[in-house]
């Protein structure tokens, strides 16, 4: 890779994967530092539901956000409208900031207390990861 990635642009990693730039070009250019973070784009919309269709048949999952070493990119494909940046921005804020479902009877305590190291009622430290069977929703 010889071209600095910029934001808002699509590339081509060395193994054919898509992806999209969303880190600031500025930190992009920092020799030190060997990565960038990138969401996959894929040519329909994206299981996931979050999708935002990026033209040419292509579409960012902003849900699936992540680093990526500089160095895997192999190819500068495009770079998209800022309207469509601005849209995946967008969407990734709405992921993070979606409250969290805070009906039911999980609610009662956070987290739950049959899955939690710390008492019923208290401000959890950290999150313990607790198995959600396939089809349910996790509810705190």
């Amino acid at each position: 890779m010889t071209d600095i990635p910029r934001r808002g642009d699509i590339w081509s990693t060395d193994t054919g994967i898509a992806v999209l730039v969303i880190s600031s070009t500025v930190y992009n250019e920092i020799a030190s530092e060997p990565t960038v973070i990138v969401v996959p784009v894929f040519e329909s919309e994206p299981d996931t539901g979050f999708g935002v269709e990026l033209g040419n048949e292509e579409w960012a999952a902003p849900g699936l956000v992540t680093s990526l070493r500089k160095a895997r990119l192999a190819r500068h494909r495009r770079q998209v409208e800022i309207q469509t940046l601005t849209d995946v921005n967008n969407m990734l804020f709405r992921i993070l900031a979606t409250p969290v479902d805070q009906s039911g009877p999980a609610s009662a305590e956070y987290p739950p207390a049959a899955h939690s190291r710390e008492p019923a009622g208290s401000t959890p430290r950290f999150e313990t990861p607790v198995p959600v069977a396939a089809g349910e929703r996790r509810r705190w």
